[in-house]
């Protein structure tokens, strides 16, 4: 029996969340205009807001939508676990980069790097405010679908070429990932 690697094992797994995608769990009488602008609005105030409070409760809405509409809970916290990884990664260096008190003192040898508060502050509150408007995104995917997201922007006028390119790349990306894994 051959033992996936982490790579093969992590591809297929977001290969499978992007496939359960595409179903939703919305009732049809659910206007997919209003959820696309609703998502859009809570994404965007998420992404831009000032404080913890926005974020941990779109994060909290995000949970509950998910919950109470019964979607898939272990294939929807995949994708903002893998916000939070790379989001993580990317911000690691602000904790050293930004100007205050330091708060704690790494020696490596000849290269003392120093953290502050700003720095972590400034490190979680970006982690935290990429990660839920991941979550609350993804939780409208999950609960619409992408066929009733795409309906929702052609109602919301998009140009119908960017519906169509949306709608082709979410039907190939898993295939893709799945090629990939080869």
């Amino acid at each position: 029996m051959k033992v996936k690697s982490l790579t093969e094992r992590f591809l297929e797994g977001l290969a499978e969340a992007i496939d359960s995608l595409t179903v939703g769990t919305s009732p049809t009488s659910f206007n997919s205009s209003i959820g696309v602008l609703s998502s859009l609005i809570f994404t965007g105030s998420t992404a831009f807001s000032h404080g913890y409070t926005v974020p941990l409760l779109m994060l909290l809405m995000s949970f509950m939508l998910i919950l109470l509409t019964h979607s898939p809970f272990h294939m929807w916290v995949k994708i903002p676990l893998l916000i939070l990884m790379w989001a993580s990664m990317a911000s690691a260096p602000l904790p050293f980069m930004m100007p205050g008190e330091p708060v704690a003192v790494l020696s490596l040898g000849l290269i003392e790097l120093r953290a502050t508060r700003e720095g972590v502050d400034t490190m979680l509150m970006f982690v935290l405010r990429v990660v839920a408007a991941a979550a609350i995104f993804t939780s409208f995917t999950f609960v619409m679908g992408w066929r009733r997201i795409v309906r929702g922007l052609q109602g919301l006028r998009v140009p119908r070429e960017l519906g169509m390119l949306l709608n082709l790349s979410i039907i190939h990306i898993p295939l893709f990932l799945r090629e990939a894994i080869k």
